[in-house]
């Protein structure tokens, strides 16, 4: 390079680096934001749980909007395979959890009638952020019939100096005995080719299950070359296919389940993004909880739940 014009190119890198600087550290105060924001949300949380499982009736300042519950959401119905007579008789809300998750369109793929029966015993979701990006999910249960935890964790792992997960952690399941859900048994026949005889022979296979997400799982390599040779290897691709849905799972539980669960439980999580058009005018505004808090899958980066910056540090 001519030295009678590299300065100018010396000096439109210097430009590039000092934007990079002010990018990371947008950055960097965008994380301690959430950070903040997370904490916040720990008491609500708490409280939540609390209603929820019946060791508190509701207060007086979360009845102060009463009347307005009617007006805002008049699709707002017990779901109707919840039995009204019982759920009078109950203290909290039983089946919350598993309803509001069966509630999902994303979710509801990944739960078979085998999973519901265990998730009437999940009685809170929450999120704890760990170090670094590194955060986790924490699935806490009732004593059941179906394994010994009381919690069930997935751990997202994002090492420094990455920007997505490179991988995650999940609880081992301490299954009782003919309970899990993850495995069936299946019986077939063999012949022997030498005497003819046929015997019954007995084999575990894993199944579909909704907790398979608990699994740890490593995310695809990056290199190219290593890709194209895993595309030839059926169980490469299966666990790459795993970690894909254990990723779409992660996504819908922390940015929608979590924060708006409420809704998912009522199932109206509809997509009204263009009825909040109609609604809201020119401007885009709209006063009621569906431009604000996620009702719109359309517009999640308006909701409550997670800010953008951290959806980069989930998808491969």
């Amino acid at each position: 390079m001519p030295d009678e014009v590299k300065p100018r190119f010396v000096a439109l890198k210097y430009i590039t680096d000092k934007r990079k600087e002010l990018a990371d550290k947008l950055e960097e105060e965008i994380r301690e934001l959430e950070r903040q924001f997370d904490l916040d949300c720990v008491p609500l949380d708490k409280k939540r749980e609390e209603l929820i499982n019946g060791k508190r009736d509701p207060m007086a300042e979360e009845l102060e909007k009463a009347g307005e519950f009617d007006m805002q959401h008049p699709e707002a119905e017990v779901p109707a395979d919840i039995d009204i007579e019982e759920l009078k008789k109950s203290k909290g809300v039983p089946g919350f959890w598993k309803t509001a998750l069966r509630n999902s369109e994303a979710l509801i793929k990944f739960i078979t009638d085998e999973d519901a029966k265990v998730l009437d015993h999940l009685t809170d979701i929450r999120k704890e952020n760990l170090e670094g990006k590194n955060y986790r999910l924490v699935f806490k249960f009732a004593p059941n019939e179906f394994f010994t935890n009381e919690e069930l964790v997935k751990t997202i792992i994002v090492p420094e100096g990455e920007t997505f997960c490179q991988e995650t952690q999940g609880t081992e399941i301490e299954w009782k005995e003919g309970k899990n859900v993850t495995k069936k048994t299946i019986k077939k026949k063999q012949k022997n080719k030498k005497t003819k005889a046929t015997r019954e022979v007995t084999k575990t296979v894993d199944i579909d299950s909704f907790f398979n997400y608990f699994k740890s799982r490593k995310a695809p390599p990056k290199d190219q070359d290593e890709m194209e040779d895993m595309d030839e290897d059926d169980e490469a691709m299966k666990e790459i296919n795993a970690f894909e849905d254990d990723t779409h799972i992660t996504e819908e539980i922390e940015d929608e389940i979590i924060p708006n669960a409420i809704y998912y439980y009522f199932g109206i999580m509809e997509d009204s993004s263009d009825e909040s058009s109609q609604e809201s005018g020119d401007d885009g505004s709209d006063s009621d909880h569906k431009g604000s808090q996620g009702k719109s899958k359309k517009k999640k980066s308006t909701d409550e739940s997670e800010p953008s910056s951290k959806k980069e540090c989930k998808q491969q």
